[in-house]
C-alpha cells in the first residue's frame, strides 16, 4: 500500500535525521557548558516566537491549494507566497529596530544577532514552504533527503567554526544561520528549476492568502508558548543552568515529535484526497485508517520510553541526566499533540481557520496560567506536566470544533 510505503520512508529518514541531531547533542554538551547551551536554547526560542510573523502560515495555504490549483495558476500563487514572505520579514525587522533597546538589549543580544534572527525566520520560511510542496507531491524520499542534507549541513558548518574558533554560543548560533541560508538558496533553484514560480502579483491571491494565514498566527504562537514560554519562566527563577537541562531534555523528546511528525506527513496527503473525494466511502476510509495509527501511536510512545533510558545510560553526559523526567514527560506530550493534528488538518482543508484563532487565545491562557504555578512549585518537572495538560486540552477543543464540520467518526470501530 502507498501509505504504509510513504510512512516508512518518512519514518526511516526522520529516524536517520534524529540520529544524527543526536550525535551533535553531545558534541555540544561536550564543548558549550550549561549556561552557553541556555542561550542558545533562548536565541532558538526567539526565532520560534519571530517565525509565524514571516511564515504567516503559508505552508498550509500552499498544502490546500496543491489540490484545487494546477499549473500556471499555482505558480503564481507560490510566487505571490515567496512575496509576501519578504513583505513580512521587512515588516518584523523595522518593527524589531524600533523596539530593540527596551526589549531584546535586556537579553544580550546584540542587534546583529537580532537581524540574524529575522534573516533566519525567512531562509526558514522558504524551506517550509518547499517541504510541504515535496509532502503534498508525495516525494517522501526527496522530503527526506533534503532535511537530512540540511541537518548534515548545520553540524558541519558549527563543527568547522568550533574548530576555526574557541567555540560558544555565538559560534554555534551563526552555524545554524549559515546552514539554513544555504538551505533557502537550494530552495529557491528548485522551485525556478521545476516552474513552480512565476512572479505575476494578483491583489486577489495576496487577500486569500492574507484571510487564510492571519487566524493562524495566533493557533501557531500556541505552539510557541507551549514550546518555548516556559523556557522564560526557568530562565527567570532557577537560572540559564537549570534551563540548560531543560532544553537538553526537550532536546531528546524531539525524537518522539519527530515520529509522530513522520506519521503526520505520510497521512496528510491521503486525507486531502479523501476529503476532495466527498464520498462515504472515502470517509469511512479516513475512519479504518485512524484506528489503524491510534495502536501505531501507543506502541511508538512506548519504545520511546525505553528508548529515553539507553539514551541517558550510555550517550547522554551524566551532567544533564536530571533531564531524564523531562524526556519522558515531555515525549508523552507529543503524543497527545498527535490527536490534534488529525483533526485540525481537516479544519485547514475546509479553510476554517478563523476557529483556530478563538480556540487559540482560550489554550494560550490556560498554558500561561498553568506554567505559572506549576513551574513556580515543581521547576522543569511542572513544566513538562503543564506542557502535556495543555495539548490534551487543545486537541479537545479541536475535536469538538472539528465534529461539528466533519460528522463522520475518526478513531472509532463503530
Amino acid at each position: 500500500m502507498d501509505f504504509i510505503k510513504k510512512l516508512s520512508t518518512y519514518t526511516f529518514f526522520t529516524l536517520l535525521e534524529r540520529s544524527i541531531n543526536f550525535i551533535l547533542l553531545p558534541v555540544l554538551t561536550h564543548f558549550l557548558v550549561p549556561e552557553e547551551f541556555g542561550k542558545v536554547a533562548l536565541f532558538q526560542t526567539f526565532v520560534l516566537i519571530l517565525q509565524p510573523l514571516v511564515l504567516l502560515n503559508m505552508n498550509g495555504a500552499v498544502a490546500v491549494e496543491f489540490f484545487n490549483k494546477k499549473g500556471k495558476e499555482f505558480s503564481i500563487l507560490i510566487g505571490n507566497v515567496l512575496g509576501l514572505l519578504c513583505i513580512a520579514a521587512i515588516a518584523v525587522f523595522v518593527i524589531l529596530f524600533v523596539f530593540y533597546k527596551p526589549f531584546f538589549s535586556t537579553f544580550n543580544f546584540s542587534f546583529s544577532t537580532v537581524t540574524v534572527m529575522v534573516v533566519l525566520c525567512f531562509t526558514e520560511s522558504v524551506k517550509i514552504i518547499v517541504m510541504a510542496l515535496l509532502q503534498c507531491q508525495k516525494k517522501a524520499h526527496q522530503f527526506g533527503l533534503f532535511a537530512i542534507s540540511s541537518t548534515i549541513l548545520n553540524i558541519a558548518i558549527t563543527l568547522l567554526l568550533f574548530k576555526v574558533f574557541t567555540p560558544s554560543s555565538t559560534l554555534r548560533i551563526y552555524g545554524i544561520f549559515f546552514a539554513s541560508s544555504l538551505s533557502a538558496i537550494f530552495c529557491i533553484i528548485y522551485l525556478f528549476w521545476n516552474k513552480f514560480i512565476v512572479f505575476s502579483f494578483s491583489k486577489k491571491e495576496f487577500i486569500k492568502l492574507i484571510k487564510f494565514g492571519s487566524p493562524l498566527i495566533v493557533h501557531s504562537y500556541v505552539f510557541i508558548l507551549v514550546g518555548s514560554v516556559d523556557r522564560f519562566f526557568i530562565k527567570r527563577y532557577y537560572g540559564d543552568a537549570i534551563l540548560g537541562i531543560y532544553a537538553t531534555g526537550a532536546a531528546v523528546s524531539t525524537i518522539n515529535n519527530a515520529i509522530y511528525g513522520s506519521i503526520n506527513n505520510a497521512w496528510v496527503p491521503f486525507l486531502y484526497e479523501y476529503l476532495k473525494e466527498n464520498t462515504e466511502e472515502a470517509f469511512n476510509k479516513i475512519n479504518k485508517f485512524t484506528q489503524k495509527l491510534l495502536y501505531l501511536l501507543v506502541g511508538v510512545l512506548c519504545l520511546y520510553i525505553l528508548g529515553c533510558y539507553f539514551l541517558y545510560t550510555f550517550i547522554i553526559n551524566s551532567k544533564y541526566y536530571a533531564s531524564l523526567p523531562v524526556s519522558i514527560i515531555l515525549g508523552t506530550g507529543f503524543f497527545m499533540s498527535f490527536f490534534y493534528n488529525i483533526n485540525a488538518n481537516i479544519l485547514m482543508f475546509y479553510k476554517k481557520t478563523e476557529i483556530f484563532l478563538r480556540v487559540g487565545l482560550i489554550v494560550i491562557a490556560f498554558n500561561l496560567v498553568l506554567n505559572y504555578f506549576f513551574i513556580t512549585y515543581f521547576s522543569i518537572i511542572g513544566a513538562s506536566i503543564v506542557y502535556g495538560l495543555t495539548y490534551l486540552f487543545f486537541a479537545f477543543l479541536i475535536y469538538t470544533n472539528s465534529k461539528k464540520i466533519f460528522k463522520y467518526k475518526i478513531f472509532s470501530r463503530n
